[in-house]
């Protein structure tokens, strides 16, 4: 019910797309606006090394020849050009860059991540009273509550961020020195690799910001109760949250590749509403909590109550 109720209400919650995608923009160029100038010396010797040349001539023959294989090799191409990059850096370019790539994740991840908690508290408002609620206003109203949680989460996902890292640069890194049918296999691995990680990933903090929207008992404690939820029904939050990567990921990469990335300007938000709605209907469904699918009203069984219709039915 998690999966099919997650996508079957994406239509009357919409409009969130277009609230999350203004904000997002926003910040997004906040961000490039603060770093970049901070990072102008780093820009500067990207210049003197012909780099924006590079990257501008392999976009234009990703543009001119689009397909999934050549979005692969243009991406490993760019991936394997910016280490040699970093790797050429002096002292002083290195703690330039690693300044402004901090400032673009400060302003970008804590900033633009506050719309989560807007988000999922526009949604509970809606699927349990049928309530409109503002989003800009939940979005201030949340805001000191959303920097602690962004925080709490980035520390806990690192490692998750370093598999990811370690599967793009080993990946690509492998491909160059493969031949026939390996060159197949390791796009194909690296791509389920992606998917389980993210998978992971959204099952470990599915119930962390609706906790917060529903419990509001503190982010620590509101983390705890998430994570004590969310192993209830691991297996079932697991694959339902591996399912809905499998399809945002593809869906998400094949619109790009065939729109000239133009379609993500809808994706991209389409895909932040439905993570934000698995996450609250993970929760309620978890907790048996009654709320509105379209014009029905769901109430679904708690674990303990389900777990005794198991028992009945394995007496009789």
């Amino acid at each position: 019910m998690i999966f099919k109720n997650t996508f079957k209400l994406i239509l009357p919650n919409f409009s969130l797309t277009y609230k999350v995608f203004i904000y997002k923009i926003i910040i997004l160029l906040l961000a490039l606006s603060v770093a970049g100038t901070i990072g102008a010396p780093f820009i500067m010797h990207l210049v003197d090394i012909d780099f924006l040349g590079f990257l501008t001539t392999k976009l234009t023959f990703l543009i001119e020849n689009l397909n999934l294989g050549n979005v692969f090799f243009t991406l490993k191409e760019i991936f394997l050009n910016i280490i040699d990059v970093f790797k050429g850096l002096d002292s002083t370019l290195l703690i330039n860059v690693i300044l402004a790539i901090s400032v673009f994740v400060l302003i970008y991840g804590l900033i633009g991540s506050a719309c989560e908690l807007a988000t999922i508290d526009c949604l509970n408002s809606n699927l349990s009273s049928k309530t409109k609620l503002s989003f800009f206003k939940s979005l201030v109203a949340k805001s000191l509550k959303s920097f602690g949680k962004t925080i709490i989460q980035f520390i806990l996902s690192v490692p998750f961020y370093a598999i990811l890292i370690l599967v793009v640069y080993f990946g690509f890194s492998l491909y160059d020195n493969s031949l026939g049918v390996l060159k197949f296999i390791i796009p194909a691995i690296m791509f389920l690799a992606f998917i389980i990680v993210k998978g992971c990933h959204l099952t470990i903090f599915a119930g962390f910001s609706p906790s917060i929207i529903i419990k509001d008992e503190g982010l620590f404690k509101d983390l705890k109760t998430g994570l004590k939820l969310t192993s209830k029904k691991f297996f079932v939050v697991l694959s339902t949250s591996l399912m809905i990567s499998f399809i945002v990921v593809l869906g998400n990469v094949f619109i790009a590749v065939y729109s000239f990335f133009a379609g993500l300007i809808f994706t991209l938000p389409i895909t932040y509403l439905i993570i934000s709605l698995f996450k609250i209907i993970s929760f309620y469904e978890i907790n048996g909590m009654r709320y509105y699918c379209g014009d029905n009203i769901r109430t679904p069984l708690k674990k303990s109550e389900q777990d005794k219709i198991k028992k009945i039915k394995n007496i009789i």
